[in-house]
């Protein structure tokens, strides 16, 4: 039993460094010619930030391995907002190229997981550490939660806009911009809740 628990252990910690690796090749990556400085800047700080309290936090508290590797899957993608910005993601322009789309979606799906891996984050830390019990109540909560992250980061980018005086990150001339980043972070949540909840469950289970 004790050799299982060190395999297991070791085989975690591969998985962390493996993820951490990778992160920083896509961070030096983004860091090449990118498509604007100040909107690197703007995306790729707050990530950085998002990353390093994560492996702070991880000494007192480890989140479960799937937890990680959906907040893995987010940061990739907002390495790759930083390096090309939402508005011109090359493969998601082809995409606007072959169906004739107004805008580059992009943005909308990094918005999505804005939601999807951080309810994870929330949802098991509140368990967890048995500050709430599942409930109705309790997934109304986090999904609360994580519109708020959602909207404090929307904020945050309001306030760079004005002591810029630049534009960071452009709405692509959609006036419902914000909302809709928003929405699509409630979305993901919800996603993540209806389709990986149970999944979820049983991965902290194991970690009981």
């Amino acid at each position: 039993m004790q050799n299982e628990t060190q395999h297991h252990t070791k085989k975690e910690k591969t998985n962390y460094i493996a993820m951490l690796s990778i992160l920083l090749i896509f961070f030096a990556w983004s860091a090449v010619n990118p498509h604007r400085w100040i909107s690197w800047l703007a995306i790729a700080t707050p990530t950085v930030f998002y990353i390093t309290v994560l492996i702070i936090l991880n000494k007192k508290f480890k989140f479960t391995t799937f937890a990680y590797f959906m907040v893995f899957i987010q940061v990739i993608l907002l390495f790759i907002g930083s390096k090309y910005t939402y508005e011109f993601n090359p493969l998601f322009l082809s995409i606007n190229e072959r169906f004739h789309l107004s805008r580059n979606y992009f943005d909308r799906v990094s918005h999505f997981a804005q939601g999807f891996a951080p309810f994870f984050l929330i949802k098991e830390y509140l368990l967890r550490r048995d500050y709430m019990k599942k409930s109705k109540l309790f997934y109304l909560i986090v999904i609360g939660l994580v519109l708020a992250c959602s909207a404090v980061y929307e904020l945050l980018e309001f306030a760079a806009v004005l002591i810029t005086n630049q534009p960071i990150i452009s709405p692509q001339g959609d006036p419902w911009d914000t909302h809709w980043d928003m929405i699509m972070a409630l979305v993901g949540a919800g996603s993540a809740h209806l389709f990986f909840g149970k999944f979820h469950d049983k991965k902290m289970n194991k970690m009981k």
